[in-house]
């Protein structure tokens, strides 16, 4: 944040990302994943599915490519 050893301007004035949407888009996510999942909400499929109380993965658009892709696919790791 300041390229300064434990200075954290924009943390220290409230700016954490907290409430922020980021999008990424490429195929194969897994949403189990334990940087994704999140056990509490239901899982969120197709092009008009959004769930906002997901901890990680607000909308997952999987209706084009391979489905088989949700396990294995690249798009995991660009998360």
């Amino acid at each position: 944040q300041s390229n300064v050893r434990n200075s954290r301007p924009f943390f220290d004035e409230g700016l954490d990302g907290s409430g922020q949407i980021v999008a990424v888009a490429d195929g194969g996510l897994d949403v189990d994943n334990c940087y994704l999942a999140d056990t509490s909400v239901e899982r969120i499929y197709g092009p008009d599915r959004w769930n906002l109380n997901h901890r990680k993965v607000v909308h997952y658009d999987d209706s084009f490519g391979d489905r088989l892709e949700r396990e294995a696919g690249h798009g995991t790791y660009v998360s």
